[in-house]
């Protein structure tokens, strides 16, 4: 093998490694918030849940990010006023299956990478 081919190899393999990255990051967060919607996000009419969206942030060949947001004038203070009572749902329903599921994010991750090498 040439270096040429060498070197073309291992950009292949990067971009490889970059898609499966980016596709186990985008299964995660859907994942994340439909937890988020179906088990934290209190109801009381259903646009708050209904308001659930993932955004991409940032796409470059060095940079992937991703938003995931409930877009509702009031979701914010429904989000961080702990002392409110909901009978469906509570506080920080966007935070708390985010930090239940980021070992899970590390899991995929690794998987996503060793399925490609």
């Amino acid at each position: 093998m040439t270096a040429a081919e060498a070197s073309a190899k291992l950009t292949l393999m990067g971009i490889g490694l970059w898609d499966a990255s980016k596709r186990a990051l985008d299964e995660w967060m859907k994942e994340t918030l439909l937890i988020s919607s179906e088990n934290f996000c209190p109801i009381d009419k259903g646009d708050l849940k209904e308001s659930a969206e993932i955004e991409k942030a940032t796409d470059t060949t060095l940079e992937y990010s991703l938003v995931a947001s409930y877009n509702t004038p009031y979701a914010i203070y429904v989000h961080e006023i702990l002392t409110n009572y909901h009978p469906h749902g509570q506080a920080k329903f966007l935070e708390i299956p985010f930090t239940i599921q980021q070992s899970k994010l590390e899991e995929e991750l690794k998987l996503a990478v060793m399925g490609v090498t």
